[in-house]
């Protein structure tokens, strides 16, 4: 009985020392989503503007150290950015005959993305750590239905489509290490992919429906919380 109280013992403690030596953690985070370039341009003249505003993106993350001060990372992401339909709106009154007015609905552009790479971990105070990371991977983007409604009845109709590219991550955070096992995360990164999108379809009640290619340079600056479980 003793002996196998010793190795219970030792196992146990054997657990508790793999715990404290912080090889590893799990986190969820959420925070604002801020688009860049063409994905947030508001110019309906550039052709490629995607009229996204800032929106919400939530994380799933996990990493493990090879070494004290670097490991590998994986990430979960998914996130909604609203498309600003008052660009359109504008235009199209501007362009409509005298007596006619329309109305422009849309709904949200979501992307999710898979990315793994490499981190590092570097103490740069007590219980503070500076965690730099560099990730690649798939992104998968979903660009929103639009709907054009005018008041002599006709509509027009561009459908939602979803189409999928490399993409990648660059960013750094700051972890809190409030105890042994749990910590606060504070991250900023930027993400980009470059998506195309084929044969998506155009429907009127007045002409006949077309098909058209898009490309979207899906670009975003990031920042948000969470919390993680060391391990």
């Amino acid at each position: 009985m003793k002996k196998v109280v010793l190795v219970v013992s030792v196992a146990i403690l054997s657990i508790a020392q793999g715990f404290s030596q912080d090889k590893g953690f799990v986190a969820v985070s959420i925070g604002n989503a801020t688009p860049t370039g063409n994905f947030g341009s508001m110019d309906t003249n550039n052709s490629d503007a995607g009229l996204a505003k800032s929106g919400l993106m939530f994380d799933l993350s996990a990493g493990f150290k090879l070494k004290k001060q670097f490991g590998l990372t994986a990430l979960l992401r998914s996130q909604a950015n609203g498309l600003d339909v008052q660009p359109l709106a504008n235009d199209l009154s501007n362009q409509l005959p005298s007596g006619i007015t329309g109305t422009v609905q849309s709904d949200n552009w979501t992307s999710a993305s898979f990315l793994v790479g490499g981190y590092g971990c570097f103490e740069i105070a007590k219980k503070l750590d500076l965690e730099p990371r560099l990730m690649v991977g798939y992104t998968s983007l979903t660009m929103p239905i639009l709907d054009i409604r005018l008041s002599n009845g006709a509509t027009v109709t561009q459908a939602a489509a979803t189409s999928g590219d490399f993409g990648y991550l660059v960013g750094a955070g700051i972890k809190y290490n409030f105890d042994d096992n749990w910590c606060l995360l504070f991250n900023l990164d930027y993400a980009e992919a470059k998506v195309d999108f084929k044969d998506v379809a155009i429907t009127s009640n007045v002409a006949a429906t077309s098909k058209q290619n898009f490309s979207m340079k899906f670009s975003s600056f990031n920042s948000n919380i969470g919390i993680g479980y060391k391990f």
